[in-house]
């Protein structure tokens, strides 16, 4: 760790826009101030205002930052890209290093954290006929990833061998297979957006662990080479 960083909490900033929420939140001195809006065509105009009124209620600027961490998807491609220009502008302009943050770990990090689920299917619509999915287990307690995160067919979405809960845009595609997982769950939601106050503490492990890159070596992760607008 750094020698800015060796006696106290990192500065850390996230932003998810992998959804339809905009969502920051900015944690500093061990305390954490944060938005979670409801933006779906609007998170490149309000998330620069949004980002600066937090800046503004901790008092602090972007040169206090120690890192900023993002929604690196899979997700929606407009929103994706939305979240890794802002982190890389950030980063470019003050000279911190970025932590890409998977916004499949970051909902399964919310449902372990909320609803103590031991494992949490995450499944996204992503158009086409497709999921974007990964299976995670609670590992004490942050989101560990099970396998590898995939794009496919419904039928293929790994069914857990024990307890889950199971959250994501898909279960409201009306497909069969993800209505039985959706039955067989302890906990489901369709609605669950990724959450930046959640983001923010898988990206503090990262942190730790030293997973920091540099601003212009961050990249997003769509998972699927077709872009499909939304």
């Amino acid at each position: 760790m750094t020698t800015r960083t060796a006696n106290r909490e990192a500065t850390l900033l996230a932003i998810e826009t992998s959804a339809a929420a905009l969502s920051v939140a900015l944690r500093v001195g061990g305390k954490v101030v944060a938005r979670h809006l409801h933006a779906p065509r609007g998170q490149s105009k309000l998330a620069i205002p949004t980002i600066a009124e937090i800046f503004e209620e901790a008092e602090i600027t972007a040169k206090d930052l120690d890192a900023v961490a993002f929604g690196r998807g899979p997700g929606s491609f407009t929103g994706i890209r939305v979240a890794t220009s802002i982190a890389q502008g950030i980063g470019l302009a003050v000279g911190i290093p970025l932590l890409p943050i998977s916004s499949l770990a970051c909902l399964a990090q919310g449902v372990i954290d909320r609803e103590n689920s031991d494992q949490v299917l995450v499944c996204l619509d992503a158009r086409l006929g497709e999921v974007y999915w990964g299976l995670f287990a609670a590992r004490e307690g942050r989101a560990v990833l099970r396998g590898e995160e995939r794009v496919d067919q419904p039928a293929a979405v790994e069914r857990p061998r024990n307890g889950f809960a199971i959250v994501g845009s898909a279960l409201g595609l009306g497909d069969e297979y993800l209505d039985e997982l959706r039955a067989a769950a302890e906990h489901c939601d369709s609605a669950l957006d990724p959450n930046a106050r959640d983001l923010l503490m898988l990206a503090g492990d990262a942190w730790m662990e030293r997973q920091a890159v540099a601003a212009e070596d961050a990249a997003p992760v769509y998972l699927r080479h077709r872009v499909v607008s939304r």
